[in-house]
């Protein structure tokens, strides 16, 4: 039986999809503040909406308490993919960078979604210190397979574990040489491709 960990938003969850929705509304009145997705071709928000990290957090920390956010829904075939993989008898769990005090909420999503989930792990409540990358987790509870839309967290989670990563806008403009156990991957069918290999 292998150990399976999907992060949540982006790949799971429709997050930027809801953001943009957020964002449009509430700024996109300004001039130059209206956001596509093809806008994002960085995983940090500071970079991508062109304002300070501080500003950035107190938009994202701002979106968490929005209808939009509370709207967030699977990504389409996202469910039958994670249903697949547990009947194979993979054990699968969530592994989040989202915050600790989004904790019930992301729990209560997790469970009406995705009911074959086993458990879900924040990365913030189990390292300690101001990084919530996700590799030394993924060593020390046995994941034979991450999937991932962030590069910084699947280059990390590469030293200790197998990575599916998630083609998104924010992760194709690099030029880094991937090590082999990542694979990129488009579609579902190429993650349960995967996942059935381990």
């Amino acid at each position: 039986m292998s150990r399976i960990s999907f992060d949540a938003d982006d790949v799971l969850l429709d997050h930027t999809e809801k953001f943009i929705l957020w964002h449009n509304r509430v700024h996109g009145k300004r001039r130059n503040s209206f956001l596509r997705y093809e806008q994002f071709r960085y995983y940090d928000l500071s970079q991508v909406l062109r304002i300070s990290p501080d500003e950035a957090w107190g938009r994202l920390t701002r979106f968490y308490e929005s209808e939009e956010f509370a709207a967030i829904s699977p990504r389409s075939g996202s469910q039958e993919c994670v249903q697949r993989i547990s009947s194979l008898g993979d054990h699968v769990v969530i592994l989040t960078g989202r915050p600790t005090a989004l904790r019930e909420m992301t729990k209560a999503c997790m469970r009406k979604y995705f009911p074959d989930i086993g458990q879900v792990l924040f990365a913030g409540e189990l390292l300690p210190g101001p990084e919530k990358l996700k590799g030394l987790i993924c060593k020390k509870r046995g994941i034979d397979l991450h999937i991932e839309d962030s590069l910084e967290q699947a280059l990390d989670c590469s030293y200790y574990t197998g990575v599916a990563l998630l083609n998104r806008p924010w992760n194709k403009s690099s030029t880094i040489q991937l090590p082999k156990n990542i694979t990129r991957v488009d579609s579902w069918e190429e993650v349960y491709t995967l996942a059935s290999k381990y």
